[in-house]
């Protein structure tokens, strides 16, 4: 009966905001190359390199933002077709087909400020029942991260202080030669690196807690 009780609770709150867990401040870093992998995602990378290089000190101040919900109604590619042909245009094809190429994404958001995916991890109630949850992680342009989990994440077993640790590592290395650009923010090139690290992250760190 508690189990029962527990698990509506659950369901019930899986649709409310992500609760901040670990915020670490730390520096910049450098691109580590393409660390997610993809068919897709690489094909968008190959035609979209060279533009991407030669705006790559210009930030997108218009946010891009994919969700689920936008790839289930075909929107997010047609925002990517329509959108100026630029290295923001770029970017967002990029995450346009990373989100179409792995089903646990759930929403990513890129700009000149910050950089967040929210990805799908299996996680277990009390280290018995098993479940799949939302984990955000973040870095903004000052180098500081953040790893979001639901606020009923007291009650799961999960691996917030890796996620944690490595978040802050990909952060220092993938930053760690940005020049800081005429508004201050984040490159289209950083957003790039810091997306395909981020991902590369909750994909391992989902790989990992299957059982």
């Amino acid at each position: 009966m508690k189990t029962r009780f527990i698990i509506s609770l659950i369901a019930s709150a899986a649709a409310l905001p992500l609760a901040p867990v670990i915020v670490h401040a730390q520096t910049h870093a450098a691109l580590t190359g393409d660390l997610s992998g993809g068919a897709g995602l690489s094909a968008v990378r190959a035609t979209g390199t060279a533009q991407m290089s030669a705006d790559a000190t210009v930030p997108d101040e218009t946010p891009i933002v994919i969700t689920r919900d936008d790839i289930a109604l075909g929107l997010a590619s047609t925002s990517a077709a329509t959108t100026s042909a630029s290295a923001s245009s770029s970017l967002r094809a990029q995450a346009d087909a990373l989100a179409r190429t792995d089903a646990h994404v759930s929403s990513i958001r890129l700009s000149s400020s910050k950089v967040s995916i929210s990805y799908t991890v299996p996680a277990k109630i009390l280290g018995m029942i098993s479940i799949s949850i939302p984990v955000e992680l973040s870095v903004d342009a000052t180098g500081t991260t953040s790893v979001r989990y639901p606020w009923y994440s007291f009650l799961l077993s999960t691996d917030r202080v890796g996620l944690a640790i490595r978040t802050e590592a990909v952060a220092r290395e993938d930053l760690a030669h940005e020049s800081p650009n005429a508004t201050g923010g984040l490159s289209v090139a950083a957003q790039a690196r810091l997306l395909d690290s981020l991902h590369a992250i909750l994909k391992d760190s989902a790989s990992a807690a299957l059982p």
